[in-house]
């Protein structure tokens, strides 16, 4: 079991670099100017103050959620293949140290860079909530970001998985980046397209269904790690926010398990992809 020592190296490799720290630098800075602008809403945009509490504080953070799964991408997308192409790929499979120790020691150790930056940037933007409202949920904020950090960590081991299956870092990096774009944006637009074409087929008849969904089409749509991460929040945090998917089983618990679902699914396909390529 020496991935250990793997994903010790990476983290002390990430401690040295210049772009940990900008990258460290960057998010308290984006935490904390989406804070600043939310608190400064009624002088700025004459936002009525009542509008400004806990549930929509957290809701207006909605862009950390965009931004730390390409963040968790531009982190994991090379680990392997870089160091394929480069040839150190062969030195490190020298030691006592096996492909998969390779894939999940990357893993372990990206995740931890990804983390730790999150870490502190939302850590930094606790001490804003707890003077900005008189009340706030210390569980829901930690939720929050148990939310987010199981979102970018889910993105990890699909970026190590893509990087470990490619034997170039601009396939590795379209491959990723075709992820995210299908997963963030077009997912749900994919779910009703086959639920339209699935009413074709039964009715004889294009229909475009709002509400009212059957059951997989529910399932479908929780299944986009982005998706489930909204799950969670909403269970956890945003409780006073309707949505049209608030179906009974989509709780947090069921979010988690898709987020996790996603981060061991995409270790094992890397796992066996990169045992089976010939180096």
């Amino acid at each position: 079991m020496s991935w250990q020592i793997i994903a010790r190296k990476e983290v002390q490799d990430a401690a040295r670099s210049r772009v940990l720290h900008a990258l460290t630098g960057a998010m308290v800075l984006i935490a904390l100017a989406l804070m600043g602008v939310y608190v400064g809403a009624p002088r700025l945009f004459g936002t009525p103050a009542s509008n400004l509490t806990f549930q929509n504080f957290v809701a207006s953070l909605g862009p950390a959620s965009a931004f730390v799964p390409i963040l968790a991408a531009m982190l994991g997308y090379k680990a392997i293949v870089g160091e394929r192409e480069s040839g150190s790929l062969a030195l490190l499979l020298s030691q006592p140290h096996s492909r998969d120790d390779v894939v999940i020691g990357k893993f372990v150790g990206r995740a931890v860079v990804l983390a730790v930056p999150i870490a502190l940037a939302f850590a930094a933007g606790f001490g804003v909530v707890a003077v900005a409202f008189d009340a706030y949920s210390i569980a829901g904020y930690v939720g929050f970001l148990g939310a987010l950090l199981l979102v970018g960590i889910a993105y990890v081991a699909i970026a190590i998985a893509v990087s470990a299956s490619t034997g170039s870092t601009t396939k590795a990096a379209a491959g990723v980046l075709a992820y995210y774009l299908v997963f963030k944006w077009l997912w749900g637009a994919l779910v009703l397209a086959t639920n339209a074409v699935r009413a074709r087929l039964a009715t004889g008849e294009w229909v475009v269904q709002i509400g009212g969904f059957p059951e997989w089409v529910s399932v479908m749509f929780m299944l986009s790690p982005h998706n489930a991460y909204q799950i969670v929040l909403r269970d956890v945090v945003l409780t006073e926010y309707s949505v049209w998917y608030a179906e009974p089983y989509m709780t947090a618990w069921t979010g988690g398990v898709v987020l996790a679902l996603w981060t061991v699914g995409a270790l094992t396909i890397g796992l066996w992809r990169f045992d089976a390529v010939d180096l």
